[in-house]
């Protein structure tokens, strides 16, 4: 991995904590690990081509998984809580 890329993801990174903070959403939360994941798929998508070099198009892929992941937990949870609103208010009701 390149150094310029090494900062691209690192600044993303950065955006993304950012971006979580100012969100202030209670389950979409970005940590170190997640700069781990990054990484790391980005590396996997890289071994996928068979090439030992990561590359900007792998670093792309890996942050819109990252995205679609937490985009999709945040759904179910918007899911679950309706669920549960209209448990209580068939239950209470």
């Amino acid at each position: 991995m390149t150094k310029d890329l090494h900062q691209f993801i690192i600044e993303k990174y950065c955006e993304k904590r950012r971006a979580n903070v100012e969100s202030k959403a209670g389950y979409a939360y970005t940590t170190p690990r997640t700069l781990l994941g990054i990484i790391r798929l980005s590396q996997a998508m890289a071994r996928i081509r068979l090439s030992e070099e990561v590359d900007q198009n792998d670093v792309d892929e890996a942050l819109r998984l990252m995205d679609m992941s937490q985009a999709s937990v945040l759904e179910t949870l918007d899911d679950d809580q309706l669920s549960n609103n209209f448990i209580e208010k068939s239950i209470f009701f």
